[in-house]
C-alpha cells in the first residue's frame, strides 16, 4: 500500500504543466513497482522485475502503476522470443501475402481487395497479423517488413494486371511508424516505379489512432501521398480519438469502421445504431 501510495504521488506531482517559455508541457508518468522480498531477494532482480512491471504500466495506456508478477516475467519472454523469431524470418523468408476480397453489400460483386501480411512460423504454423505486428512495431521491425510486404504485394498485383486479370483496388496497412517516416512518399514513389503499379489501383490503409497523433503532420503526410496519385482509407474508425470535422480535413477516399463495432451489428442494437449514424 505504501509504494502504491509513493506511486500515486509521483503520478499526481509530474502532471502539473511545465512552463516552458510561452508554452505549457504536460507529462505522463508510469511506474512499475516490484517488492521485496517477493519479487527478489537482489537490488539487479528489484530493479528488473520492477523494469518489467514498467513496460507493462505504459502497455496499458501509459500514467499508472503496474505491481510485478510472475505472469509478467513470463509474458516478457514469449514477447522477446517472438522478436527474436522475426528476426529470423525476414531472413528465412517465411512470411506470405494473403489477398482477403473486397465485396459490394448490393449484388456480390468484387471491387476489390486487401493485402495481408501472415507468417508462416514453422512451429506454430500460420500466424496472422494481429498476432505478431504489435511486437514488430515495438522492436522496430515493422519498418522492413513494410517495406518488404509493399514491394511484394505491388509486384504481385502488377504481374496479374500484365496477366489480363480486371483492374481491382488493392489495399496495403501502413503501420503506425512507417505512416511517421518523413521518406513514406519517396519510398512509395520508388516502390510503384520499381513495381510499375498503376497509383490508381493501389489504397493505403492509415490507422486512425496512428493518423491523430500528430493531425497536423497527418494531414501534411496525406496530401503527399495523395498527390502520388493512390486512394487513402482510415482504418480502426470509431475505436481512437478521432472527431467529425478531421473527417473534412485528412485527404481520405473511404472510411473503414472498425471490426469490433461491425461485429455485433446482428446482434447488439446500439453497433447497429453507431454504424447507421457512421454512415
Amino acid at each position: 500500500d505504501d509504494a502504491a501510495n509513493v506511486a500515486l504521488k509521483i503520478i499526481a506531482a509530474l502532471r502539473a504543466p511545465f512552463p516552458y517559455g510561452e508554452h505549457a508541457l504536460y507529462v505522463t508518468t508510469s511506474v512499475g513497482i516490484s517488492v521485496f522480498p517477493r519479487d527478489g531477494q537482489e537490488a539487479e532482480a528489484l530493479l528488473q522485475n520492477a523494469d518489467t512491471a514498467l513496460y507493462h504500466a505504459k502497455e496499458r495506456g501509459r500514467d499508472a502503476f503496474q505491481f510485478y508478477s510472475p505472469v509478467m516475467y513470463s509474458r516478457t519472454l514469449e514477447r522477446l522470443a517472438l522478436q527474436n523469431q522475426l528476426r529470423a524470418a525476414l531472413e528465412q523468408d517465411q512470411f506470405r501475402i494473403y489477398y482477403q476480397p473486397q465485396v459490394e453489400l448490393y449484388g456480390g460483386q468484387l471491387i476489390g481487395m486487401e493485402a495481408q501480411l501472415c507468417w508462416q512460423h514453422p512451429e506454430r504454423g500460420l500466424l496472422h497479423g494481429e498476432q505478431f505486428l504489435a511486437v514488430a512495431e515495438d522492436s522496430g521491425l515493422s519498418l522492413p517488413l513494410s517495406d518488404w510486404g509493399l514491394r511484394r504485394a505491388c509486384r504481385q498485383h502488377r504481374a496479374w494486371q500484365q496477366a489480363g486479370y480486371p483492374e481491382l483496388r488493392m489495399a496495403v496497412n501502413i503501420t503506425g511508424r512507417l505512416f511517421k517516416q518523413e521518406a513514406l512518399g519517396d519510398l512509395l514513389a520508388a516502390v510503384l516505379d520499381d513495381t510499375g503499379l498503376p497509383p490508381h489501383l493501389l489504397e493505403l490503409e492509415i490507422g486512425e489512432s496512428a493518423a491523430m497523433q500528430d493531425v497536423d503532420y497527418s494531414i501534411g503526410m496525406m496530401h503527399r501521398l495523395k498527390a502520388l496519385g493512390v486512394s487513402l482509407t482510415l482504418d480502426h474508425f470509431g475505436t481512437g480519438y478521432s472527431s467529425l470535422i478531421y473527417l473534412k480535413k485528412f485527404p481520405i477516399t473511404t472510411l473503414k469502421i472498425d471490426r469490433s463495432i461491425v461485429q455485433g451489428l446482428q446482434k447488439d442494437p446500439q453497433d447497429e445504431s453507431i454504424v447507421q449514424a457512421i454512415v
